[in-house]
């Protein structure tokens, strides 16, 4: 299995997973120790997700890499997204100040199915083989980009054919083997120093299918107060499952 903690690029140079990965997790750990409301902890979310960003940019930019994504692409859009609860919030957050009532409405209503398929499932192999779109997806565009999850802020492939084999196979494979291992090892560094922070400051770290735990951030306040408390933000149907 490759190491995709260090990686040497074709010019000799160390990715050094290691180091991202405990920068990032001191960083978010000391930003939320400074937290005192509900309305400091986007900024903490959002600090974390445009250091990713960065991270991610300087490598395509450092290594000269071309992947196969672009604007209105959306194969990887239409199975489980997992995310942690902080950035489940965060993206809650981002929509309701984007959008008035009707096209949130809309969004809701859009999570509402998804919670509705997603809710039954019992196994991770049946949660795999979900191909419906993503709540937030319109005209094959996110709706909600600057607040998506630093799993799909990394997700990215080199061609677009096994994604779209992927779509239209519908089973429980992936196609995660087609991706840039200096690009995965930024992003998924960043990722897990995040996670390792606030899971250290005694958050949720439960892992949740983002369209259905979506519905229930939207749609109930208390999701975010049981979060705060160290309790689990939603409820268990909304988990993606291993």
């Amino acid at each position: 299995m490759p190491n995709y903690l260090v990686v040497r690029s074709s010019a000799g140079e160390l990715v050094d997973g290691e180091t991202i990965r405990e920068e990032t997790r001191a960083a978010a750990a000391t930003r939320l120790g400074t937290c005192r409301s509900m309305t400091d902890y986007p900024r903490v979310a959002r600090e974390t997700m445009e250091r990713q960003d960065r991270l991610l940019a300087e490598v395509q930019q450092r290594y000269s890499i071309r992947v196969a994504c672009s604007a209105g692409c959306s194969y990887c859009c239409h199975g489980i997204v997992t995310a942690r609860a902080h950035e489940i919030l965060f993206a809650a957050d981002v929509i309701r100040k984007r959008y008035t009532a009707p096209r949130l409405g809309a969004i809701i209503e859009r999570c509402r199915e998804r919670h509705a398929r997603i809710a039954p499932l019992r196994t991770a192999v049946e949660q795999r083989t979900v191909r419906t779109a993503c709540p937030l997806l319109t005209d094959g565009r996110c709706g909600a980009y600057e607040g998506r999850p630093m799993v799909c802020r990394t997700h990215h492939s080199m061609s677009v054919d096994p994604c779209r084999q992927w779509l239209e196979r519908s089973d429980e494979t992936s196609h995660d083997d087609h991706q840039h291992q200096a690009i995965f090892v930024q992003g998924n560094s960043v990722r897990v120093g995040a996670y390792a922070a606030y899971e250290s400051a005694g958050f949720d770290a439960t892992l949740y299918d983002l369209g259905c735990a979506l519905y229930e951030a939207l749609t109930d306040p208390r999701c975010a107060r049981r979060w705060k408390d160290g309790k689990k933000a939603f409820s268990m149907v909304c988990r993606a499952l291993e």
